[in-house]
């Protein structure tokens, strides 16, 4: 009898230790498993992720090169714009300084009753006189001539002349000849044969053109009734001009 139960009791040992073993390939079989799959899932993850990768790095190059690139392009326009401009506006400021300065000698040796000289050079004077469609007197004044101090007193300075330009509401520039508006802007353009001098500039066909030229020392008189005689000869085109811009639109 006790050698039937020893029997039995190493009969069960085999089993439970052929269960164990079992049970031990079964996990070993399952964690292999297990690392398969998740070897290939890793693998499957690098080819998702090594293109994107290296896409990233070209887009990450590229915005590099053209930052690098762009950044001076950008600085170098930005600083001929300031240049341009800065020059542009330089050479504003210098002309109606220079213009004010004519004023303010002119003023100081003849007096303030005077004709009212445009602040400006004379090129923006004849773009203004056409953008208004307006006459304009230009008076090129040269110190040195001995009509000059005669012609400024007694024409020019005279109240009869303001008045006469006022009501005629003539856009009027002055520039002496010893600066650079006065010589190389004016002086070139009209082509003074003595002095003083007076020219006035209309629009004829959407041009500006000297319409009178007015040269040497003449009587107050003189110089009104040519002035007179100009505008009414030459006001019918600024006439037409007005009409051309401004049509008239009839309601009916």
């Amino acid at each position: 009898m006790d050698e039937l139960r020893h029997r039995i009791n190493q009969s069960d040992a085999r089993h439970e230790h052929s269960l164990s073993s079992n049970n031990n390939v079964d996990q070993q079989s399952e964690t292999t498993e297990n690392s398969n799959i998740n070897e290939n899932v890793d693998g499957q993850t690098d080819l998702i992720r090594r293109p994107i990768q290296f896409l990233t790095a070209i887009l990450r190059n590229v915005l590099t090169f053209t930052s690098n690139f762009i950044n001076p392009m950008t600085t170098a326009i930005q600083f001929l714009v300031h240049l341009l401009i800065g020059r542009r506006t330089t050479g504003d400021r210098r002309q109606v300084v220079n213009s004010i300065a004519f004023l303010e000698a002119f003023q100081r040796d003849f007096g303030e009753r005077c004709p009212t000289f445009y602040r400006g050079s004379y090129k923006q004077a004849v773009n203004s006189a056409k953008e208004g469609l307006q006459f304009l007197l230009v008076y090129i004044h040269s110190r040195m001539h001995q009509d000059t101090d005669t012609f400024c007193r007694e024409v020019l300075c005279n109240e009869q002349f303001v008045e006469f330009i006022n009501n005629n509401q003539v856009l009027t520039w002055g520039g002496d000849v010893d600066t650079y508006e006065g010589y190389r802007e004016a002086c070139e353009a009209l082509r003074p044969a003595t002095f003083p001098f007076l020219a006035v500039i209309s629009q004829r066909d959407n041009k500006m053109v000297v319409v009178k030229r007015i040269e040497g020392l003449l009587e107050l008189d003189e110089v009104v009734a040519m002035l007179k005689q100009t505008f009414e000869d030459n006001e019918p085109y600024l006439v037409v001009a007005r009409d051309e811009r401004y049509p008239t639109i009839t309601l009916f």
